[in-house]
């Protein structure tokens, strides 16, 4: 893998925990070192909560996902943007490593879109009509900022905000900013990194980890509602 690109997303549940942050940080550094171009993208949904909750803000959520009120957007921007990412960035200096804090609102990196109101199943098994509020779904990524990043030998390191085209700034999945960054960079792996094992055929049974799944089995996953919390 020798000057290729690697992303990899980095959970909220990761970072919060000290000695696993340090852990990433270092196995992202040697990579580094083996000359892997590497893009970090970071989650931050459990520290969001925390914030929202001492900030007195009421969070809703509907079948697993949080709406997003203007309110709880702030709260992200704080966190995303700054703690959160700092984090990152100072665990990979402590690895003697330089990166750089970015979003996907810096440089026209990630443009979303609003996300569409959708009918949901709620938790009551109700059929409900959810507004995500100030959420946003990856539409476009201009990769100009991470690859003079990357040339310049840092590490991005990116939050999981975006704009829209009016300016807008929005919410975006990280899972879904870190697979669409991969694409648009020809990434050769995209590795995401939780608290959970992989893939649980069943999601309360830690032992029911899917090895090897294609499209057709992940298909079939979903019909039989075997996913579940978003």
């Amino acid at each position: 893998y020798h000057g290729q690109t690697f992303v990899i997303k980095v959970g909220g549940e990761v970072i919060q925990d000290e000695k696993k942050l340090g852990d990433v940080a270092r196995d992202v550094a040697i990579l580094h070192r083996l000359d892997i171009r590497v893009v970090v993208v970071h989650g931050g949904g459990p520290q969001l909560d925390v914030l929202t909750e001492k900030l007195g803000l009421q969070v809703e959520r509907v079948a697993g996902r949080r709406i997003t009120s203007p309110e709880v957007l702030d709260a992200a921007k704080m966190l995303f943007r700054g703690r959160l990412s700092l984090d990152m960035v100072s665990a990979l200096r402590r690895h003697d490593e330089s990166a750089v804090g970015l979003s996907g609102a810096d440089g026209n990196l990630v443009q979303a879109v609003r996300r569409p109101e959708a009918l949901l199943e709620d938790d009551e098994g109700n059929m409900v009509q959810v507004n995500f509020g100030e959420v946003g779904d990856v539409c476009q990524v201009d990769t100009t900022i991470l690859v003079k990043s990357l040339d310049a030998g840092t590490i991005p390191v990116v939050s999981p905000l975006a704009m829209d085209k009016e300016g807008q700034v929005l919410n975006c999945n990280a899972d879904t900013m870190a697979a669409e960054i991969a694409i648009a960079l020809g990434a050769a792996k995209l590795i995401l990194m939780s608290n959970v094992p992989g893939i649980l055929e069943d999601a309360e049974n830690s032992s029911s980890l899917l090895h090897y799944g294609d499209l057709a089995t992940l298909d079939e996953m979903q019909e039989r509602g075997a996913f579940s919390r978003g």
